[in-house]
């Protein structure tokens, strides 16, 4: 691939290419290995509309280590890892999924959240005008017993809640 974005080499593949060249000659990876320096990463438009349409699939048999690794030592202001979606869709969905799935690993933590500084650890918050929310649910959330809620409302109210009754209700109120 030039520096262009052109592809350059023989139209006709025997299968086993060996070396992937990125930019000039003097840049040579083992397959399958790629490395991009400068200003321009990686963009995947990916156009795939079911459950198995993979944008990006990571498979591993390691059994220690890690999968995946994003480092950014330098890193001042921003997002390190942006995750978005502007979907008016208002069925249930996910933004990022963590599933651990594996009944009988009892040592698995699916997130951890580290924070060597003296400051939050987390902020979960809500738009303009609307509250911020954290659900936990019991046994699969499958029904309304299941579903409790911490709420911080835009009246400085905290709140524990509960969907027993079909609908969102405060079990504990703080209010300032």
């Amino acid at each position: 691939i030039e520096a262009s974005g052109n592809i350059s080499g023989s139209s006709t593949s025997t299968g086993s290419f060996g070396v992937m060249t990125i930019g000039d000659s003097g840049n040579k990876f083992e397959t399958y290995k790629v490395n991009i320096t400068g200003t321009k990463g990686l963009y995947i438009n990916h156009t795939g509309t079911t459950w198995d349409h993979q944008g990006i699939y990571l498979g591993t048999s390691a059994t220690t280590g890690r999968g995946v690794t994003m480092y950014g030592d330098d890193f001042t202001t921003g997002a390190l890892m942006w995750l978005e979606t502007n979907s008016n869709n208002t069925d249930e969905h996910y933004i990022l999924n963590i599933h651990q799935n594996h009944a009988s690993n009892t040592g698995a933590i699916p997130l951890r959240v580290t924070n060597d500084a003296d400051s939050i650890s987390a902020v979960f918050q809500g738009g303009e005008g609307r509250p911020g929310r954290i659900g936990i649910y019991a046994d699969e959330g499958d029904d309304n017993d299941d579903m409790w809620r911490f709420e911080a409302n835009v009246s400085a109210q905290f709140s524990l809640q509960s969907y027993q009754g079909c609908s969102w209700a405060s079990s504990f109120l703080v209010d300032q």
